[in-house]
């Protein structure tokens, strides 16, 4: 059987823990007067919300977000009553700061959620643009999921939140980071039965790959029953103790070591297709990538030709339900962009393997 290539992380069930874990958020060089460890990054920004409403009862519900973005990331804001708008961006996912700026005075926006693409730095500039507005009373919150691991500055924001299992095989884990005060109300409790499914679904997978032990169809119904776990979920709950101890077991210099290298193998392999346009640009000292993203016309079809070929390259992300009016060029990324897998888990042949597909398909 060929080796799979993407999906849901899998998990050795014999690996050694730092069992008894603490875990800080300022060890990944996010700072601020206090922390919270949830089990999710929409936990996470739900419970910044909270936190905002209580400190400012006034506040006025407009809110300005990533164009391009997962819908949970939007979806904290819709159940509180926000009114959406989105901010532009170039066809490189950086923001254009005049446009910015436009679209911030007219829609009249007091909270403003920014996140950096796929681990690069796509905010530059967004320090200038921070000075002029705090002031005016503007929040600003940072989503940092996506460049967890990337060696940035951190940015002049109110509140910094993020989520942790997009990188390892953890059963949950988001957090959440404010410049002043301190956080009320932290939960006490974590989400046992979600944990309990998560690393059933993990473990069952390493034992499908690894072992040869089980049907797929297996682990992937118990990660399905996860999801709905935690789609189901109405409060907040902490992270739960696997979670904290997979984090603190994690190499993570290995992990950004074999990012990048993963990421620039394939880079160089497929820069001269083409038939596609790479997304996410060349890599520089300081980007731990999530993802190699590529913009495709025949995108739906070149994710088929990978799956046949057990290559699960994701769609990051299908346009969310009550986005709001958006730019051309965040338009275009939602109906082009495919993600291939460059993490931890891959080696040298696994690249090549996912290289050569994408010369003979894309």
């Amino acid at each position: 059987m060929q080796k799979e290539i993407g999906s849901n992380f899998d998990l050795n069930p014999n690996i050694m823990l730092n069992k008894g874990s603490v875990l800080h958020i300022g060890r990944y060089g996010i700072k601020g007067s206090d922390e919270v460890v949830l089990s999710t990054g929409r936990g996470a920004e739900g419970f910044v919300l909270d936190t905002i409403e209580r400190r400012q009862p006034k506040i006025r519900k407009i809110a300005l977000v990533p164009p391009f973005t997962c819908e949970v990331v939007i979806e904290p804001f819709v159940k509180r009553g926000y009114k959406i708008a989105a901010y532009p961006i170039n066809p490189t996912l950086d923001i254009d700061e005049n446009r910015f700026r436009e679209i911030l005075i007219s829609s009249g926006a007091q909270v403003v959620l920014i996140h950096r693409y796929f681990g690069f730095d796509t905010l530059k500039g967004f320090e200038k643009i921070a000075s002029e507005f705090v002031e005016q009373g503007v929040i600003f919150i940072e989503d940092r999921t996506q460049c967890l691991y990337s060696d940035f500055s951190g940015l002049p924001v109110d509140y910094t939140i993020g989520s942790l299992r997009k990188w390892a095989a953890l059963p949950d884990g988001g957090f959440a980071v404010c410049r002043e005060g301190v956080f009320e109300d932290k939960p006490a409790n974590y989400d046992k039965e979600l944990e309990n499914k998560k690393l059933e679904a993990s473990y069952l997978k390493y034992k499908y790959l690894y072992e040869s032990k089980g049907e797929k169809k297996e682990f992937l119904k118990s990660f399905k029953e996860a999801e709905e776990i935690l789609d189901a979920e109405e409060k907040y709950f902490r992270i739960s103790q696997a979670g904290i101890e997979i984090q603190c077991s994690l190499n993570i210099e290995e992990l950004k070591r074999k990012r990048r290298k993963n990421y620039e193998k394939l880079y160089e392999n497929i820069r001269n297709h083409m038939n596609y346009r790479i997304l996410t640009p060349q890599l520089k000292e300081k980007d731990v990538p999530l993802y190699l993203a590529i913009l495709s016309e025949k995108r739906n079809e070149l994710q088929i030709k990978m799956r046949e070929q057990n290559i699960y390259a994701p769609i990051v992300w299908p346009k969310p339900s009550f986005m709001p009016q958006i730019c051309k060029e965040a338009q275009e990324i939602y109906d082009t962009v495919l993600c291939f897998p460059i993490d931890q888990r891959y080696d040298e042949e696994d690249i090549e393997r996912i290289a050569e597909n994408l010369r003979k398909w894309g």
